[in-house]
């Protein structure tokens, strides 16, 4: 699913929105900047636009740097949300990956296709309108929450299938 074919009604719920505007400010960046130009404050409980939060981490990707600011964003965010008690490892992260998505979308968002090659190496078929970029640092962020500080993390985007070729996902591979 490309940008173009998912629900234009879709939405997110608002403590999601409110998770990208203080990773924003975590790294720095001008996150009133964005909730001013895109009239965008939801309420953490209620169903906020998707179509305008994506157009917020697309300005965000122009004003902020191209593609490292969504990969920092993408970083940020698993250490400034809440998971449910049940989510303890990196392993129970990735089985319940697809569902924790849709918890916290309404419409036709995608899926997220995650795959186990072995206890190190995971693999991550994104079907969703968000940036590769953001999904890219997001991957790389839950990994670091949930594994030893000393661990060494890679996270390589397959070059085919992408979104940014036009594909309807992009394919990842976390390694650790």
């Amino acid at each position: 699913m490309n940008q173009n074919n998912f629900d234009l009604r879709a939405k997110v719920l608002g403590s999601s929105a409110q998770a990208l505007v203080l990773a924003s400010q975590r790294l720095g960046f001008d996150a009133d900047y964005y909730q001013r130009q895109h009239n965008y404050y939801p309420h953490p409980t209620a169903w906020a636009d998707l179509q305008t939060y994506l157009n917020i981490m697309q300005s965000l990707r122009r004003r902020e740097g191209h593609f490292m600011g969504l990969i920092a964003l993408g970083q940020t965010i698993p250490n400034v949300i809440d998971l449910p008690p049940h989510i303890q490892t990196l392993e129970d992260m990735f089985q319940n990956f697809n569902t924790l998505y849709r918890s916290v979308h309404q419409g036709n968002v995608g899926q997220y296709v995650v795959k186990f090659i072995s206890q190190t190496h995971i693999h991550v078929k994104a079907y969703t309108p968000y940036p590769s970029d953001y999904e890219y640092g997001l991957l790389y962020g839950f990994a670091h929450r949930f594994l030893p500080p000393t661990t060494e993390i890679t996270v390589y985007r397959e070059p085919y299938p992408s979104r940014l070729q036009g594909d309807d996902h992009c394919v990842y591979d976390l390694r650790w």
